[in-house]
């Protein structure tokens, strides 16, 4: 051996043994233990000779996983976390080892869940999901990922980065072909399990609401009942279209429900009823033009309610809903085309609505940057929950919900008029509005955001804040209440709707509704502070309520204050406070509409 081979080799032992008395000094507490893992790492990395060896990135590795665990609530254990995790992800790239990555997993997870408050808690999730998405090839599980940053770190600096992957891959999988083989028969897909039903109902009456693109019919029944959807492709020899229809059983058909109803809208041309045998009516519709249906039922009253989809092959032949003047009454378009007359509301003595404040007009302001570039979010419909006979929830002081709902919603389509947002609404008096005929509005308008307005109730008084719905599944017992509660059924009756979200769930409108929720609420909190210092927020939360169900843009729930709790039924009483709630959605809306302006212009 040369003496410059001894000399080298001499160096390198020295350089090896020095490094292990500093990984191996002791230390009393995390802080100077922490300190002594960065020089070891400072070291490792301007040592390429150290670098080669996986023990000595092991050695550093297990420091800081030491400080982790022998000192959890110390401000060192989520940085000592992120530390291991970049290390795990560093060395896996050259050893090509799934156990290196999911170490790396372990860690980022840990931190993200146990040290949430902590500033590297949202780029811990963030680096998890990239490793699903570029290492493991796990495009589900960095959704999820991606959109628990969006939920709960909307502030910080990897919610842009998050939003861009997480609307491509909600897209991505919303148009991932199933692996299954098409069924031959579609039908037992979209029929419920057979309920135990001993006494026929009635079929009463069948109503549409109609649009070049979309339609839904809902059938209206004296009680709960079975149902068979089935599709009989065209028959051209015969002259037939094709025709989707629905048995009905145990039930018979009413007196009333005779004539076929003409829709004539582009993608259904009539509906018709019949006594197809003795304790089955089968509705049949018959189509021109059709890609794909739903079909659930709705509680209080019962009715089912088909939504299909397609696109116009042809123009309308007769006016429907759709075709309704501009000015016309929205309460017209929603109560949709029936076979019978309307039945005018029972009387009640409800509580006399407070006459709602004139509103000073806004001078138009000039359009947002987001429109100037051409953000497509011009058409907003407000959805005011209750109304007539169906009061909502009442204060403990006799306040009615859906007063406070009507008077938020036409200060806050005043703000968005005034930004130049063409704002339509569900409702503008006092009236019952079916929940199956609210958000047929905004999916027939073709709007680009779908709000529905309310006031929450719990039967703890002193609970009290803000929160935000977008559609999903939820098994949180007081989500499921209020969920109940809003679409007018028992807990158990949320099954028929938790039975069809499995298919909506992946679609980029319901990824979008999330982000949509998150920034509304995240504007509101501040917003309101002046007037309710101690307000509180819930969050943007999934919940299984019907008016969300099958709209065709973002859609959210807002529950803007608790009526149920003392303090907050006294501020829904006064006037600023109502026109600060609807300034607070409106700077949502904005903030929602800048930011996808940002994600979009994101670069890969």
């Amino acid at each position: 051996m040369s003496i410059l081979s001894q000399r080298n080799l001499i160096l390198s032992t020295i350089l090896i043994l020095t490094f292990f008395l500093i990984l191996n000094a002791r230390a009393d507490n995390p802080d100077e233990l922490f300190r002594n893992a960065k020089k070891n790492l400072e070291q490792l990395n301007s040592s390429p000779k150290l670098k080669k060896n996986r023990s000595n990135w092991l050695a550093v590795i297990q420091q800081f996983e030491k400080i982790a665990q022998a000192y959890p609530g110390s401000p060192e254990a989520p940085k000592s976390l992120y530390h291991a995790g970049n290390l795990y992800t560093r060395i896996s790239e050259h050893s090509h080892s799934k156990k290196d990555l999911k170490s790396a997993l372990s860690a980022f997870e840990n931190l993200g869940e146990n040290y949430s408050q902590d500033p590297l808690a949202d780029d811990a999730l963030f680096h998890a999901a990239e490793i699903h998405r570029t290492r493991l090839k796990n495009p589900e599980q960095a959704y999820v990922l991606y959109n628990k940053i969006l939920t709960q770190y909307t502030e910080g600096d990897m919610a842009l980065k998050a939003r861009y992957w997480a609307t491509r891959l909600g897209i991505k999988l919303a148009s991932k072909p199933e692996n299954k083989p098409p069924a031959k028969n579609p039908a037992p897909a979209q029929s419920p399990p057979e309920l135990d039903i001993k006494n026929p109902v009635t079929v009463q009456a069948i109503r549409h609401w109609s649009g070049p693109e979309y339609t839904r019919v809902v059938i209206d029944l004296s009680d709960r009942a079975n149902y068979r959807r089935h599709l009989l492709r065209s028959d051209p020899e015969n002259n037939k279209p094709p025709r989707l229809f629905l048995d009905v059983y145990p039930a018979r058909i009413s007196p009333e429900l005779k004539d076929p109803i003409i829709i004539s809208d582009g993608l259904l041309n009539r509906a018709r009823a019949s006594q197809y045998r003795k304790d089955v009516v089968r509705i049949v519709l018959d189509i021109n033009s059709f890609e794909k249906d739903t079909v659930f039922q709705m509680e209080n009253p019962f009715r089912l309610v088909m939504d299909i989809e397609g696109k116009a092959e042809t123009a309308p032949q007769a006016v429907t809903t759709a075709a309704q003047p501009e000015g016309q009454a929205i309460e017209n378009i929603i109560a949709g085309s029936t076979t019978k007359p309307v039945e005018p509301e029972p009387k009640i003595k409800p509580e006399p609505a407070a006459p709602v404040a004139p509103i000073t007009p806004v001078a138009p302001s000039a359009p947002t940057l987001a429109k100037q570039l051409g953000l497509k979010i011009r058409k907003i419909v407000l959805d005011p929950g209750h109304g007539g006979k169906d009061p909502g929830a009442i204060g403990p002081s006799g306040l009615q919900e859906k007063n406070i709902n009507l008077k938020v919603a036409r200060y806050l389509r005043d703000l968005l008029e005034a930004q130049q947002y063409k704002v339509k609404m569900t409702r503008d008096s006092d009236v019952f509005v079916d929940l199956a005929g609210r958000n047929v509005v905004a999916n027939i308008a073709k709007a680009d955001l779908f709000i529905s307005i309310h006031t929450n109730a719990s039967p703890k008084r002193e609970t009290a804040g803000i929160e935000t719905y977008y559609l999903g599944t939820t098994r949180n017992p007081e989500t499921m209440r209020l969920a109940a509660q809003e679409n007018s059924t028992s807990p158990r009756g949320l099954s028929d709707i938790e039975g069809i979200l499995q298919d909506l769930l992946l679609s980029s409108k319901i990824e979008e509704s999330n982000i949509f929720a998150g920034s509304v609420v995240r504007k509101m909190i501040p917003g309101v502070k002046e007037l309710n210092p101690g307000v509180e927020s819930h969050g943007s939360k999934p919940a299984p309520f019907y008016v969300l169900v099958h709209a065709r843009m973002p859609a959210i729930l807002v529950e803007v204050s608790y009526i149920s709790n003392p303090k907050e039924e006294n501020l829904l009483r006064q006037e600023d406070y109502l026109k600060t709630l609807a300034q607070s959605i409106a700077d949502g809306i904005n903030e929602y509409e800048k930011g996808y302006l940002s994600a979009a212009n994101w670069k890969e």
